[in-house]
């Protein structure tokens, strides 16, 4: 009966190592996969600020301001919305860290969606699609959502909003 047992045990150990070698690996697999999701939220962050940050769009933020800031009624929106709308959208799918996109994109994209809802509105008239720039729309208020304590955008302080970016 020693025998047995002193012959058996060799391969218990080596099922019991085998078993907690497949659960390391697991675990590690989980774990790869989590840091890579993370890795990609940050890359694609990193994308989104350069983007909005470059002299181009900023250029069209600028130029987007001034012409509200007048009173003109024929203004290029597009830029600005769809990059806009392109963040929402990585926002929604998970593809962006919720505290990322909060601190860099939110008072922005806030007060464009607020200074630029009637031209949504008659955006989503004309081409019969209450879709158009929904995401963005969603994300906002995702984030209000999650920081309930924040002041919403209000007329004055859209107008002042529009004044800082009349000046980029």
């Amino acid at each position: 009966m020693c025998t047995e047992l002193l012959r058996a045990l060799p391969d218990y150990w080596l099922a019991t190592v085998t078993t907690l070698l497949a659960f390391f690996t697991l675990w590690l697999v989980i774990e790869s996969k989590d840091a890579a999701r993370k890795q990609l939220g940050v890359n694609t962050w990193l994308h989104f600020i350069e983007r909005w940050d470059s002299p181009q769009m900023r250029g069209e933020r600028k130029k987007l301001a001034q012409a509200i800031l007048r009173e003109e009624s024929n203004y290029d929106s597009d830029p600005v919305l769809d990059l806009l709308e392109q963040i929402s959208t990585a926002y929604l799918d998970n593809c962006l860290g919720k505290k990322l996109t909060y601190s860099s994109f939110s008072h922005d994209a806030e007060h464009w969606l607020f200074i630029l809802k009637g031209r949504i509105h008659n955006l989503r008239t004309s081409m019969s699609d209450e879709s158009v720039y929904e995401d963005l729309e969603n994300m906002v208020l995702a984030i209000r959502k999650g920081h309930p304590k924040d002041p919403p955008v209000t007329g004055p302080g859209a107008h002042e909003y529009l004044d800082g970016e009349a000046t980029l």
